[in-house]
C-alpha cells in the first residue's frame, strides 16, 4: 500500500541524467508497506552505503525513471562487464 500527500511536483529529468532535487524543494510524505524481504533489503542497501532508507528509496526512483526514460526511447537496460577476459551482460526488464 502506498499513501502519497500532496506537494509540489518536480520537472521530469533529463533524457538519462539522474538529477537530484535541490534540498529546498518542497517534498511530499510516502507511507509504504514492504515484505519482510523487502525491508531486510532496503535497510542492508541503506547500512552499506551509509544513506537513510528514504534517501535509498529516491535513489532507486531515480534510477528506474532514468531507465524507464531509456526504454521508452527503444534502448536496453542493464549492466555488463568482463569475467576472465569475456564479456558479461544483463538485461533489466522494466514492467
Amino acid at each position: 500500500m502506498i499513501g502519497v500527500s500532496e506537494g509540489a511536483h518536480r520537472s521530469p529529468l533529463g533524457k538519462f541524467a539522474v538529477d537530484k532535487e535541490p534540498e529546498t524543494q518542497t517534498r511530499s510524505r510516502l507511507t509504504l508497506d514492504l515484505s519482510t524481504r523487502m525491508t531486510a533489503a532496503l535497510n542492508a542497501y541503506a547500512d552499506k552505503h551509509g544513506i537513510s532508507k528514504a534517501e535509498a528509496l529516491r535513489t532507486a526512483l531515480e534510477l528506474l525513471m532514468a531507465a524507464d526514460n531509456a526504454a521508452e526511447d527503444g534502448l536496453k537496460v542493464g549492466a555488463w562487464g568482463t569475467d576472465d577476459h569475456h564479456r558479461v551482460e544483463r538485461e533489466f526488464v522494466l514492467l
